[in-house]
């Protein structure tokens, strides 16, 4: 399998040590999209080079996460996630990998991949760790201003992928409803509530931000917005946790002593925080397969792993069987 990996805009060595980790293991080819000089520099430094599968491809430019992304996508043609997905879209790789920000490569995918029919909004969809096991939640930045039918089509996505990639026999979805126990749904999720319920998924109900952690669930569909504040959240909460534990470990001899002792305790603790969002964020509803990754070695490797499981599963052929049925369906109701 081809895999087209995107590293420009990010610190390239880490994520590309990931990589390469996993292409051996996997026994994967790589096309390497981002500067050609730093590319080739990082290689060299961990004992790489340019042969029969790693090859280069200079691509100098990068789209920031400050920037409208399709306007962007338009002016800066040589953008490297741009090229990385151009080159998934034509079939000379199975899938693109990039350290882009998620609604850049989202656009990056639409603008070369397109979408799958009948899709009408690509969601990101990433892993959230809580009790009982992985969860899904999507959308998390690839789609703003979203309608109730477009919390539909997340819900059906998002179910499918967990049953193709996550191996979940009978997935169950919610839908973020509020923030607290004591407040209700905003106006967003009681529209969509009614489409949910008759999706064909098993779907249970709301759920609120303060019980996600309980886990009983396999999909949380939300809007993009709150999707990527959740995600956000959650990671930098995870981040300071630890911080703070080893702020207050060398306060005192006792607490180094104790920190020795607990030192799975901490290992949990940075397990958890590199969960969240683990195995890259999977952009669902392109004609292709696109997953966005943290720079790092872990992030680069899980998501080339990820992008290989989603790409041999039956997963974009299952959503647009689905999507068909559920537009014949209302085509009936309404005859």
């Amino acid at each position: 399998m081809r895999i087209a990996l995107d590293l420009g805009g990010g610190p390239i060595q880490p994520a590309l040590a990931g990589a390469l980790e996993a292409a051996r293991k996997g026994g994967l080819e790589l096309r390497l999209f981002g500067p050609e000089e730093a590319l080739r520099s990082e290689l060299a430094m961990l004992g790489a080079s340019e042969n029969q599968g790693l090859s280069i491809h200079d691509a100098p430019g990068v789209i920031g996460p400050d920037e409208d992304p399709q306007t962007a996508c338009r002016d800066n043609v040589d953008a490297s996630v741009l090229l990385a997905a151009a080159c998934a879209a034509s079939g000379e790789a199975d899938a693109f990998v990039t350290v882009a920000p998620v609604r850049v490569a989202a656009a990056a995918g639409l603008w070369h991949c397109k979408r799958l029919p009948g899709v009408l909004r690509p969601a990101a969809a990433s892993l959230l760790p809580v009790s009982g096991g992985p969860a899904l939640l999507l959308d998390t930045g690839a789609a703003t201003d979203c309608k109730p039918w477009h919390l539909l089509q997340f819900a059906l996505m998002g179910s499918l992928y967990a049953r193709c990639v996550m191996d979940r026999r009978d997935p169950v979805v919610r839908v973020l409803g509020s923030g607290t126990r004591g407040s209700g749904p905003g106006e967003l999720v009681r529209e969509a509530l009614p489409l949910l319920k008759y999706a064909g998924v098993r779907f249970e109900g709301p759920i609120n931000s303060e019980s996600l952690a309980a886990g009983g669930f396999d999909v949380v569909v939300a809007d993009g917005d709150c999707g990527e504040a959740v995600l956000g959240a959650l990671r930098g909460f995870a981040k300071q946790h630890s911080l703070m534990l080893e702020s207050s470990v060398v306060k005192s001899p006792f607490r180094k002593l104790g920190a020795a002792l607990a030192r799975g305790v901490f290992e949990d603790s940075a397990a958890f925080g590199r969960a969240i969002g683990g195995g890259g964020t999977a952009l669902l509803g392109i004609g292709g397969t696109g997953v966005v990754c943290r720079a790092t070695r872990d992030g680069a490797a899980e998501a080339v792993e990820s992008a290989v499981r989603l790409s041999n599963s039956e997963f974009r052929d299952r959503v647009q069987r689905r999507l068909e049925d559920v537009k014949t369906g209302m085509q009936d109701e309404r005859a």
